[in-house]
Order: C-alpha cells, then structure tokens, then sequence
C-alpha cells in the first residue's frame, strides 16, 4: 500500500453494500458473499462479480423519503450511501 492508500475495514458476509462500476463511476446495491483469497477481494451478489474494496461502500439507512416516483436509482443510491470518515 503506498501512503496516499487507506486501509479499509474488512467486510462481514451479508453486509448490504454499494458497488462501483468502474467504467461509469455510477454505485449499484448488492450484498457481500465472502471474501476472496486475494487481498481486498470480495464476491458480491448482484451480478456475483468480483470486486476490490475499494469499489465497496457499506450502505447506512437514511430516512430519505421519495414521495416522486422520478428520482432515479442513481439518485436513490446516492441518498442512501453515507461516506463513513469522508
């Protein structure tokens, strides 16, 4: 790890998580299946892919409301996530 790198904290199984796509940036729901043999490495079910942590965000309930049935998942995820220690 270089020093501009951060440890993060290890992921439980069934933990509730957004994932990134790193091609759009854009964050997705899915849950934590276990963690991989190779470092940082987790199997995540929505797509059952492969992603390092640093593309994992646990998830933290807000009490954000949508009365409208327009706002978008985008926008619902970015709602629900709340950055720990950002």
């Amino acid at each position: 790890m270089t020093h501009e790198q951060k440890e993060l904290p290890r992921l439980s199984t069934h933990t509730r998580v957004a994932v990134q796509d790193t091609m759009t940036g854009i964050w997705s729901p899915a849950t934590v299946i276990k963690q991989c043999s190779e470092p940082r490495s987790y199997i995540v079910r929505m797509e059952s892919v492969r992603r390092n942590r640093r593309h994992l965000k646990e998830i933290v309930p807000t009490n954000t409301t949508y009365p409208h049935s327009n706002v978008s998942q985008s926008q619902k995820m970015a709602d629900y996530y709340q950055p720990h220690g950002q």
